[in-house]
């Protein structure tokens, strides 16, 4: 995790640079007051550009970024910051001469926009501390391009997207010997295509990608201290939203990078939303003269509320410290479960494309180019598991820290389980038996496709 605070407030015009083989960054950067009353303003531009490695200058990051951050104390209890930022990069590999065999050339660029603000209420009551809201709002437009030569295909591939659609190469419907329809694409899915990929050629695929980010969060801090028992309690409730409204990855279907690949727009994914709520209290105190700490907290969570695939989770923990040799010695030992909310790409997965050969002559020796014939059955399967859980991790640790003047040592010794930990794998469930029927040629016809006939069914997963 990477923290960033903007700088906020007064300070003088600066201007930075950095030169060196790998990198070339500048920045500027002023704060000012607006007036007496008005708050500050702090605006600040920041370029960098760098390479991987100073031999291949074909390979290169480039990233621009601005932000403009307003702060204000209002009163003597309310403090409030509001920023707007911009910002683009480019990360890419450019086409290398000498790469004459692939030709590959790789980009991704990312231009977005970033909204945030938090206000502090500070109190003085003997309980209540303060209360802190904070909203941010982040929207980028990314796309990428990735090409490849790619070699050792020379068989069909169709866009078929429905299961059980039975294409050819061929425009015309396909019949075996005794009349009976192989071919159903003119029925079942007239939108598919067919195509015969060359030995080699040239893949190229587009990513787009239009993602919104939405975080909101009400957290508030309280104190108290009873008969010398400290007690510091944080509570807060915080709202995620994560959708993308790219149209995704982007492709001739005709000329695919991968065998099997399918497109699918972001924008069908649904958003992935998360409520969560948490409370926690550290308690230190002094036992026997010595000190002694113990933190409790529970976290709620839950996934897409409000819908069918929703999911709850209840995360507690706590840790506790004493001080056995004051100054010297502390045990500590803790437990805790910490949950994990599935991404977005197991919630709502593609569907799983296969196309099996059904028939094929396009290697065979003899066979003219008009009398070339493939047929391919796609079978299409919903990938969506119904048992996925929430991924849970609980540790437990023991351990114990000495002090010995300017020397300290920590040793710690723990257990840790996860448990319905997110992959893609195979199980009894992922294999779907059925019928694929095999065909054989019975003699070639000048002009045409050759007479076929039945001859074997496969049972196939």
């Amino acid at each position: 995790m990477i923290i960033i605070n903007p700088k906020a407030g007064v300070y003088p015009f600066q201007v930075k640079m950095k030169i060196n083989p790998t990198l070339t960054q500048a920045s500027i950067g002023k704060g000012f007051q607006i007036g007496q009353k008005g708050g500050n303003l702090s605006v600040d531009f920041d370029y960098a550009k760098s390479l991987s490695d100073e031999r291949r200058p074909y390979q290169g990051f480039q990233r621009f970024t601005s932000n403009i951050l307003y702060s204000k104390t209002i009163g003597e209890n309310l403090f409030t910051t509001t920023g707007f930022g911009f910002y683009s990069d480019l990360d890419a590999t450019k086409l290398d001469p000498s790469d004459a065999q692939y030709q590959r050339e790789r980009r991704a660029e990312n231009l977005g926009f970033k909204f945030n603000t938090n206000i502090v209420w500070n109190q003085t009551s003997d309980f209540f501390k303060f209360i802190k809201l904070n909203v941010s709002v982040n929207y980028a437009r990314q796309k990428g391009y990735n090409q490849e030569i790619k070699g050792n295909f020379g068989y069909m591939v169709t866009s078929a997207m429905q299961d059980g659609t039975i294409t050819s190469n061929r425009k015309e419907d396909i019949f075996d010997s005794t009349g009976q329809q192989i071919t159903n694409a003119s029925k079942l899915d007239p939108t598919a295509l067919t195509n015969i990929l060359p030995y080699e050629f040239l893949t190229q695929m587009s990513t787009y990608g239009n993602p919104l980010n939405v975080f909101t969060k009400l957290s508030a801090n309280f104190f108290k201290e009873i008969s010398g028992v400290k007690n510091r309690i944080v509570a807060g409730i915080d709202w995620k939203t994560d959708v993308n409204f790219g149209k995704g990855k982007v492709f001739d279907p005709l000329m695919p990078p991968s065998s099997g690949l399918r497109m699918r727009p972001y924008s069908d994914i649904p958003a992935l939303n998360q409520l969560s709520a948490y409370a926690e209290d550290n308690i230190t105190t002094e036992i026997a003269n010595r000190e002694f700490m113990l933190q409790l907290g529970v976290r709620a969570d839950a996934i897409q509320p409000g819908r069918k695939e929703n999911r709850t989770v209840i995360s507690p923990r706590f840790n506790v410290s004493y001080e056995v040799i004051p100054k010297i010695m502390t045990l500590k030992g803790g437990w805790g479960i910490t949950a994990k909310a599935p991404p977005l790409m197991f919630l709502y997965p593609d569907k799983a494309y296969f196309d099996y050969v059904n028939y094929d002559n396009l290697g065979a020796t003899g066979v003219m180019d008009d009398q070339k014939l493939s047929i391919i059955t796609t079978k299409v399967y919903d990938t969506v598991s119904q048992k996925l859980k929430i991924a849970k991790n609980t540790k437990s640790e023991i351990g114990a820290d000495f002090r010995f003047g300017q020397t300290s040592l920590s040793v710690t010794g723990y257990n840790e389980i996860l448990k319905n930990g997110y992959t893609f794998g195979r199980n009894f469930d992922t294999f779907h038996q059925f019928e694929l029927v095999k065909y054989k040629t019975l003699n070639n016809r000048p002009g045409t496709y050759p007479e076929l006939a039945v001859d074997k069914t496969l049972m196939s997963f």
